[in-house]
Protein backbone atom coordinates (compact mmCIF):
# COMPACT_ATOMS: atom_id res chain seq x y z
CA UNK A 1 0.00 0.00 0.00
CA UNK A 2 2.61 2.59 0.59
CA UNK A 3 5.20 1.38 -1.97
CA UNK A 4 3.01 0.25 -5.18
CA UNK A 5 4.30 -0.91 -8.70
CA UNK A 6 4.00 2.49 -10.73
CA UNK A 7 2.81 0.94 -14.34
CA UNK A 8 2.88 2.95 -17.43
CA UNK A 9 -0.56 3.03 -19.04
CA UNK A 10 0.86 2.57 -22.69
CA UNK A 11 2.43 -0.56 -21.73
CA UNK A 12 1.52 -3.59 -22.94
CA UNK A 13 1.83 -5.54 -19.93
CA UNK A 14 -0.56 -3.09 -17.83
CA UNK A 15 -3.26 -3.59 -20.40
CA UNK A 16 -2.99 -6.74 -19.83
CA UNK A 17 -3.31 -6.41 -16.23
CA UNK A 18 -6.22 -4.01 -16.55
CA UNK A 19 -7.80 -6.58 -18.67
CA UNK A 20 -7.59 -9.51 -16.58
CA UNK A 21 -8.77 -7.50 -13.42
CA UNK A 22 -11.79 -6.16 -15.90
CA UNK A 23 -12.58 -9.75 -16.99
CA UNK A 24 -12.18 -11.16 -13.15
CA UNK A 25 -15.53 -8.10 -11.99
CA UNK A 26 -17.69 -9.73 -14.93
CA UNK A 27 -17.28 -6.98 -17.44
CA UNK A 28 -19.62 -4.78 -15.49
CA UNK A 29 -18.58 -3.02 -12.62
CA UNK A 30 -15.50 -0.29 -14.13
CA UNK A 31 -15.00 1.55 -10.46
CA UNK A 32 -14.08 -2.20 -8.60
CA UNK A 33 -11.50 -2.49 -11.55
CA UNK A 34 -10.05 0.61 -10.82
CA UNK A 35 -10.31 -0.24 -6.93
CA UNK A 36 -8.71 -3.48 -7.40
CA UNK A 37 -5.88 -2.18 -9.34
CA UNK A 38 -5.46 0.43 -7.22
CA UNK A 39 -4.77 -1.69 -3.76
CA UNK A 40 -1.69 -3.26 -5.71
CA UNK A 41 -0.19 -0.88 -8.68
CA UNK A 42 0.16 2.64 -9.42
CA UNK A 43 -1.20 2.79 -12.89
CA UNK A 44 -0.81 6.71 -14.28
CA UNK A 45 -3.98 7.63 -15.93
CA UNK A 46 -6.00 4.63 -14.17
CA UNK A 47 -9.74 5.68 -14.60
CA UNK A 48 -8.89 6.39 -18.74
CA UNK A 49 -7.26 2.97 -19.38
CA UNK A 50 -10.19 1.13 -17.48
CA UNK A 51 -12.16 3.06 -19.89
CA UNK A 52 -10.00 1.90 -22.91
CA UNK A 53 -10.53 -1.69 -22.06
CA UNK A 54 -13.80 -1.91 -21.65
CA UNK A 55 -14.32 -0.08 -24.78
CA UNK A 56 -12.65 -2.37 -26.84
CA UNK A 57 -14.02 -5.64 -24.98
CA UNK A 58 -15.43 -7.50 -26.99
CA UNK A 59 -17.89 -9.18 -24.95
CA UNK A 60 -18.84 -5.56 -23.72
CA UNK A 61 -19.49 -4.93 -26.99
CA UNK A 62 -21.74 -7.09 -27.77
CA UNK A 63 -23.79 -6.41 -24.41
CA UNK A 64 -24.31 -3.10 -24.59
CA UNK A 65 -24.99 -3.07 -29.05
CA UNK A 66 -27.79 -1.09 -29.80
CA UNK A 67 -29.87 -1.45 -32.91
CA UNK A 68 -29.08 1.76 -35.24
CA UNK A 69 -32.15 3.76 -35.80
CA UNK A 70 -32.75 3.73 -39.48
CA UNK A 71 -32.53 7.01 -41.27
CA UNK A 72 -36.65 8.40 -42.02
CA UNK A 73 -38.06 8.46 -45.28
CA UNK A 74 -39.80 11.10 -46.49
CA UNK A 75 -43.40 10.73 -46.73
CA UNK A 76 -45.45 10.14 -49.84
CA UNK A 77 -47.11 13.42 -51.81
CA UNK A 78 -50.17 11.45 -51.10
CA UNK A 79 -49.93 11.93 -46.91
CA UNK A 80 -49.24 15.66 -47.65
CA UNK A 81 -52.31 16.98 -49.79
CA UNK A 82 -54.46 19.62 -47.90
CA UNK A 83 -57.64 21.29 -49.04
CA UNK A 84 -58.88 18.01 -51.04
CA UNK A 85 -62.01 15.95 -50.81
CA UNK A 86 -61.50 13.22 -48.38
CA UNK A 87 -60.59 9.62 -49.62
CA UNK A 88 -58.71 11.48 -52.58
CA UNK A 89 -56.29 9.65 -51.94
CA UNK A 90 -57.08 6.72 -50.04
CA UNK A 91 -55.33 2.82 -49.31
CA UNK A 92 -57.32 -0.41 -49.72
CA UNK A 93 -56.54 -3.43 -47.31
CA UNK A 94 -59.32 -6.88 -46.17
CA UNK A 95 -59.43 -8.32 -43.10
CA UNK A 96 -60.90 -11.27 -41.57
CA UNK A 97 -62.68 -13.77 -42.40
CA UNK A 98 -65.64 -13.00 -39.99
CA UNK A 99 -68.17 -16.12 -39.68
CA UNK A 100 -71.73 -14.94 -39.75
CA UNK A 101 -75.05 -16.77 -39.10
CA UNK A 102 -77.55 -16.72 -42.12
CA UNK A 103 -80.51 -18.89 -41.49
CA UNK A 104 -79.31 -21.77 -40.26
CA UNK A 105 -76.10 -21.84 -41.85
CA UNK A 106 -72.46 -20.06 -41.28
CA UNK A 107 -70.91 -18.00 -43.85
CA UNK A 108 -67.70 -16.28 -44.07
CA UNK A 109 -67.43 -12.49 -44.91
CA UNK A 110 -64.71 -10.12 -44.98
CA UNK A 111 -64.01 -6.19 -44.48
CA UNK A 112 -62.81 -4.30 -47.10
CA UNK A 113 -60.96 -1.31 -45.22
CA UNK A 114 -60.83 2.16 -47.06
CA UNK A 115 -58.37 4.60 -45.58
CA UNK A 116 -57.72 8.74 -46.48
CA UNK A 117 -53.94 8.93 -46.88
CA UNK A 118 -54.43 12.72 -45.53
CA UNK A 119 -57.28 13.16 -42.99
CA UNK A 120 -56.42 9.45 -41.91
CA UNK A 121 -60.50 8.65 -42.05
CA UNK A 122 -61.64 5.09 -42.66
CA UNK A 123 -64.85 3.50 -44.41
CA UNK A 124 -65.74 -0.02 -44.31
CA UNK A 125 -67.36 -2.06 -46.33
CA UNK A 126 -68.46 -6.34 -46.05
CA UNK A 127 -67.59 -8.16 -48.71
CA UNK A 128 -69.22 -11.86 -49.31
CA UNK A 129 -65.70 -12.94 -51.37
CA UNK A 130 -62.25 -12.47 -52.07
CA UNK A 131 -63.30 -12.31 -55.87
CA UNK A 132 -62.56 -9.31 -58.05
CA UNK A 133 -66.04 -8.31 -58.51
CA UNK A 134 -66.78 -8.16 -54.95
CA UNK A 135 -63.78 -5.44 -54.24
CA UNK A 136 -65.13 -3.61 -57.08
CA UNK A 137 -68.55 -3.46 -55.87
CA UNK A 138 -67.26 -2.42 -52.36
CA UNK A 139 -65.05 -0.07 -54.27
CA UNK A 140 -68.22 1.31 -56.08
CA UNK A 141 -70.10 1.43 -52.51
CA UNK A 142 -67.20 3.48 -51.12
CA UNK A 143 -66.81 5.36 -54.24
CA UNK A 144 -70.85 6.38 -54.35
CA UNK A 145 -70.29 7.70 -50.46
CA UNK A 146 -67.25 9.63 -50.62
CA UNK A 147 -66.16 10.07 -54.07
CA UNK A 148 -68.97 10.49 -56.69
CA UNK A 149 -67.75 8.97 -59.95
CA UNK A 150 -64.21 9.30 -58.98
CA UNK A 151 -63.57 5.49 -58.59
CA UNK A 152 -63.53 5.81 -63.12
CA UNK A 153 -59.89 7.52 -63.11
CA UNK A 154 -58.07 5.51 -60.00
CA UNK A 155 -54.80 5.22 -60.31
CA UNK A 156 -53.59 2.02 -58.83
CA UNK A 157 -50.41 1.46 -56.84
CA UNK A 158 -49.21 -1.50 -55.28
CA UNK A 159 -46.85 -2.78 -52.63
CA UNK A 160 -45.04 -6.20 -53.32
CA UNK A 161 -46.32 -9.55 -52.10
CA UNK A 162 -45.66 -10.64 -48.50
CA UNK A 163 -44.90 -7.03 -47.66
CA UNK A 164 -46.94 -5.80 -45.41
CA UNK A 165 -44.92 -3.29 -44.19
CA UNK A 166 -44.84 -1.15 -46.67
CA UNK A 167 -48.80 -0.73 -45.86
CA UNK A 168 -48.66 0.62 -42.59
CA UNK A 169 -51.11 3.71 -42.96
CA UNK A 170 -54.00 1.19 -43.20
CA UNK A 171 -52.58 -1.95 -41.70
CA UNK A 172 -52.56 0.33 -38.27
CA UNK A 173 -55.88 0.75 -39.09
CA UNK A 174 -57.32 -2.50 -39.49
CA UNK A 175 -55.92 -3.49 -35.93
CA UNK A 176 -58.00 -0.55 -34.69
CA UNK A 177 -60.70 -1.89 -36.08
CA UNK A 178 -59.90 -5.02 -34.96
CA UNK A 179 -59.90 -3.80 -31.71
CA UNK A 180 -63.00 -1.92 -31.78
CA UNK A 181 -64.84 -5.51 -32.94
CA UNK A 182 -63.42 -7.32 -29.97
CA UNK A 183 -64.78 -4.77 -27.41
CA UNK A 184 -68.20 -5.01 -28.93
CA UNK A 185 -68.69 -8.24 -30.47
CA UNK A 186 -70.28 -10.18 -27.56
CA UNK A 187 -71.61 -12.71 -30.10
CA UNK A 188 -69.36 -15.47 -31.89
CA UNK A 189 -70.96 -16.12 -34.78
CA UNK A 190 -73.83 -12.76 -35.00
CA UNK A 191 -76.23 -12.20 -37.91
CA UNK A 192 -74.91 -10.21 -40.87
CA UNK A 193 -77.11 -7.60 -40.04
CA UNK A 194 -75.52 -7.01 -36.62
CA UNK A 195 -71.95 -7.93 -37.57
CA UNK A 196 -72.38 -4.39 -40.18
CA UNK A 197 -74.04 -2.48 -37.31
CA UNK A 198 -70.95 -3.25 -35.73
CA UNK A 199 -68.78 -2.52 -38.38
CA UNK A 200 -70.49 0.92 -39.03
CA UNK A 201 -70.38 1.59 -35.26
CA UNK A 202 -66.28 0.78 -35.25
CA UNK A 203 -65.65 3.35 -38.58
CA UNK A 204 -67.89 5.67 -36.42
CA UNK A 205 -65.69 5.22 -32.98
CA UNK A 206 -62.13 5.08 -35.08
CA UNK A 207 -62.87 8.40 -37.15
CA UNK A 208 -63.44 10.16 -33.71
CA UNK A 209 -60.21 9.78 -32.19
CA UNK A 210 -58.21 12.72 -32.22
CA UNK A 211 -54.84 13.52 -34.57
CA UNK A 212 -53.74 16.25 -32.65
CA UNK A 213 -52.80 17.23 -29.22
CA UNK A 214 -55.98 16.89 -26.83
CA UNK A 215 -55.92 20.25 -24.49
CA UNK A 216 -57.44 20.64 -21.12
CA UNK A 217 -57.80 24.37 -21.44
CA UNK A 218 -61.67 25.46 -22.11
CA UNK A 219 -60.42 28.55 -24.23
CA UNK A 220 -58.70 26.28 -26.94
CA UNK A 221 -60.24 24.49 -29.58
CA UNK A 222 -61.42 20.44 -29.71
CA UNK A 223 -58.64 18.17 -30.95
CA UNK A 224 -59.25 17.59 -34.86
CA UNK A 225 -60.03 14.35 -36.03
CA UNK A 226 -60.66 12.88 -39.09
CA UNK A 227 -64.75 12.90 -38.09
CA UNK A 228 -64.42 16.83 -39.07
CA UNK A 229 -63.51 16.25 -42.59
CA UNK A 230 -66.59 13.84 -43.16
CA UNK A 231 -69.49 15.52 -40.62
CA UNK A 232 -67.75 19.00 -39.69
CA UNK A 233 -67.22 17.37 -36.08
CA UNK A 234 -65.91 15.32 -33.71
CA UNK A 235 -69.53 14.18 -32.84
CA UNK A 236 -72.98 15.46 -33.03
CA UNK A 237 -73.82 18.34 -35.60
CA UNK A 238 -71.41 20.36 -36.87
CA UNK A 239 -70.65 23.81 -35.45
CA UNK A 240 -70.46 26.53 -37.99
CA UNK A 241 -69.07 29.25 -36.08
CA UNK A 242 -69.61 32.68 -36.81
CA UNK A 243 -69.87 34.77 -40.14
CA UNK A 244 -69.59 38.18 -41.76
CA UNK A 245 -72.76 39.22 -43.05
CA UNK A 246 -71.74 39.32 -46.82
CA UNK A 247 -71.03 35.46 -45.67
CA UNK A 248 -74.38 34.18 -44.67
CA UNK A 249 -74.76 31.98 -47.41
CA UNK A 250 -74.61 27.90 -46.38
CA UNK A 251 -72.22 27.06 -49.12
CA UNK A 252 -69.73 30.34 -47.83
CA UNK A 253 -69.94 29.26 -44.54
CA UNK A 254 -68.88 25.66 -44.90
CA UNK A 255 -66.11 26.08 -47.24
CA UNK A 256 -65.05 28.80 -44.49
CA UNK A 257 -65.38 25.87 -42.58
CA UNK A 258 -63.59 23.26 -44.08
CA UNK A 259 -60.66 26.17 -44.53
CA UNK A 260 -60.42 26.65 -40.89
CA UNK A 261 -60.30 22.74 -40.70
CA UNK A 262 -57.52 22.31 -43.37
CA UNK A 263 -55.36 25.57 -41.79
CA UNK A 264 -55.85 23.42 -38.50
CA UNK A 265 -54.42 20.34 -40.16
CA UNK A 266 -51.57 21.69 -41.94
CA UNK A 267 -50.45 24.27 -38.45
CA UNK A 268 -51.20 20.93 -35.97
CA UNK A 269 -51.19 17.52 -37.56
CA UNK A 270 -48.34 18.20 -40.05
CA UNK A 271 -45.69 19.14 -38.12
CA UNK A 272 -46.19 15.41 -36.30
CA UNK A 273 -46.08 13.29 -39.20
CA UNK A 274 -42.21 13.23 -40.18
CA UNK A 275 -40.73 15.10 -36.58
CA UNK A 276 -36.96 15.42 -37.22
CA UNK A 277 -34.10 15.65 -34.99
CA UNK A 278 -30.24 15.67 -34.48
CA UNK A 279 -28.03 13.33 -33.07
Amino acid sequence: MKRPVILDCRHHITRLLVQREHCAAGHANRERVTNDLRQRYWVVHLRPTVRAIERDCALCKRRKARPQVPATGYLPRERLEPFKRPFSYCGMDYFGPMVVKVGRRREKRWGALFTCLTTRAVHLEIVPSLSTNSAIMAMRRMAALHGGSRWRRMEWRYIPPGAPNQGGAWERMVRSVKSALTATLNEKVPAEEVLHTLLTDAEYSINARPLTYVSVDPNDPEALTPNHFLLGSSAGLPYMGPCNEADRRTWRTSMALADQFWQRWVREYLPTLVPRGYS
